[in-house]
């Protein structure tokens, strides 16, 4: 279909992708694994491994960084010791944040970059990152060479990390480093540039200047930093050429196309695939998605989202778009036709109207191109709290979840969660756009380092809940040291966790401890990442601290 650069498409498509939707505070603190605030920590917020905002943290360890996407964010976090920690946060239609980052030891990696003849490469970049703990995949750290081919990889983890070594024209270097002192590392990277993949635009170019090309490494399911280089492949010719970097890593390469997402709208490269080329199209009115808001009062505007039903939770696939005054919207529609789509509307007065039995905040539906959906959105209730310690100073970062009472609404094992989010710095919390009847049953379940709590409330048919204050009991602390054989500690082993909703990985200090606190009386399963037979199953008591050993390979 020919592309109607004038006219309501091309007019509204101009402004629906001129618009940025709002901006997420998002507040943090950066401890050590024993739980002591780290003071002068540099904290790099990435959106698809680009740098969008850098702050520092304060005496107490805590950072704000005032205006984030509303975007899947990475968050790094390096300090002098030197230390490495990072988290990965979907922000999406939040106003207010707040994330904990845990740092691990690190060490200094030098060395060359040089091409196979030799000759000393510039223009090099190199990336480092852990690549057997997925949590710990996103601590990567990315330096150019100086003049003379040399860099200094200044935070790099503790234990093995893949090392990659990049140049315009060049195969990457692939390779490793490993252990806890400081390297040195040469690089070689070849000169044929065989690593290669290739992507053209097909039918109808006429907007191919508007085309752009997305291009996300994975490591760990996580994206890395890329070079600028690699993130602004010029297009030439109608052809997009990615060269150099490692067949060894997974990518996943999208384009857009006037602010649009072309067709297909991703290809996935698993590790280990090869050189291939692959075509994007521009889709024109295919690609849109039109309908309007309307509650009970009449149209709403409101910001909306759109995403594949089965988006990926780290490198999700989005658009976003205003609903006008009349509460028609026209967006461009992330997914290929005929496949599902869902629409959440990003109002926190507003609630979508059930489809079906289960309460949901998105709209979902198929993407045929020509229907013109209807949301019906209602009033929304929203859920107030505050959390204190038995001092009566506030919890930051408690993780809060709202679950319902009925063992009929138990999910794999679990409550279905009704609502979450953690508490700002001053222990306030408000969870918004709810769909909730009256008279429902309700848990609050709290969980922090600083302690835990439970509270069942009933809701009613105000629009508000407000929970009130409530206070945490500070529960039992585990302090766990890394041991060999000859029971002496080794510094930033990598452990599993084994408790409560989900397992966790974390890690030791350079003395070999880390300390988790704030736990409810359950059991606690620690086994290293390197001697998973040595595993310790821990009677966490209701108070009190226990220590304990773990057998950890050197």
């Amino acid at each position: 279909m020919a592309i109607r650069v004038a006219g309501f498409w091309g007019l509204a498509a101009a402004q629906v992708f001129a618009q940025s939707p709002p901006t997420c505070r998002l507040e943090g603190t950066v401890v050590d694994p024993m739980q002591r605030p780290v003071a002068g920590a540099e904290v790099r917020a990435e959106v698809s491994g680009e740098l969008v905002s850098r702050t520092f943290t304060d005496a107490e360890g805590a950072f704000v960084l005032a205006q984030l996407p509303w975007a899947v964010v990475t968050l790094r976090a390096t300090a002098a010791a030197p230390e490495i920690g990072a988290e990965w946060v979907d922000l999406l239609g939040l106003e207010r944040h707040h994330v904990s980052i845990v740092t691990a030891p690190a060490r200094r990696v030098t060395g060359v970059v040089r091409d196979d003849a030799g000759t000393a490469m510039p223009l090099a970049w190199v990336v480092a990152a852990p690549f057997d703990c997925d949590r710990l995949a996103l601590a990567s750290t990315m330096v150019q060479c100086d003049t003379s081919g040399n860099f200094v990889l200044p935070h790099v983890a503790f234990g093995k990390n893949l090392l990659r070594a990049w140049a315009p024209d060049h195969d990457a270097f692939e390779g490793e480093v490993d252990g806890n002192r400081d390297a040195f590392v040469e690089c070689r990277v070849e000169r044929d540039a065989s690593q290669e993949r290739f992507f053209v635009l097909t039918g109808d170019t006429s907007r191919a200047p508007t085309a752009a090309l997305d291009l996300t490494v994975l490591h760990g399911g996580f994206p890395l930093p890329l070079p600028a280089a690699l993130r602004r492949i010029p297009l030439i010719d109608g052809r997009w050429t990615v060269r150099g970097w490692s067949f060894a890593d997974a990518m996943v390469v999208r384009a857009t196309i006037g602010g649009a997402p072309a067709v297909p709208v991703r290809y996935d490269f698993p590790e280990g695939s090869g050189r291939r080329e692959r075509a994007f199209a521009d889709r024109g009115e295919a690609g849109r998605l039109t309908g309007r808001i309307v509650g009970a009062r009449g149209p709403h505007s409101a910001w909306i989202v759109i995403e594949r039903v089965d988006n990926d939770a780290r490198v999700p696939l989005r658009t976003f778009t205003r609903s006008g005054d009349d509460g028609t919207f026209v967006a461009a529609v992330p997914v290929e036709p005929d496949d599902g789509f869902r629409l959440r509307v990003l109002d926190p007065t507003l609630a979508v109207d059930r489809t079906g039995p289960q309460r949901s905040p998105w709209f979902c539906a198929r993407h045929d191109g020509t229907t013109k959906h209807t949301i019906g959105v209602h009033p929304a209730h929203s859920i107030r709290v505050r959390i204190e310690r038995p001092d009566r100073t506030p919890v930051p970062g408690a993780m809060v979840r709202i679950v319902e009472q009925s063992s009929s609404k138990w999910v794999g094992g679990w409550q279905a969660e009704v609502a979450s989010g953690t508490t700002a710095r001053d222990g306030s919390l408000t969870m918004v756009g709810l769909d909730l009847d009256a008279d429902v049953s309700l848990t609050c379940l709290v969980d922090s380092p600083a302690g835990w709590c439970d509270e069942a409330f009933v809701t009613t048919g105000a629009t508000l809940t407000d929970l009130g204050t409530l206070v945490v009991d500070p529960g039992a602390a585990v302090v766990v040291t890394s041991v060999d054989t000859k029971n002496e500690a080794i510094g930033g082993s990598r452990l599993w966790l084994g408790a409560g909703r989900s397992p966790a990985i974390s890690w030791s200090d350079r003395d070999g401890r880390l300390r988790l606190s704030g736990l409810r009386a359950q059991s606690l399963v620690v086994r290293s990442q390197t001697r998973p037979e040595d595993e310790v199953v821990l009677a966490i008591p209701a108070h009190g601290v226990l220590t304990a050993n773990i057998k950890t390979a050197p």
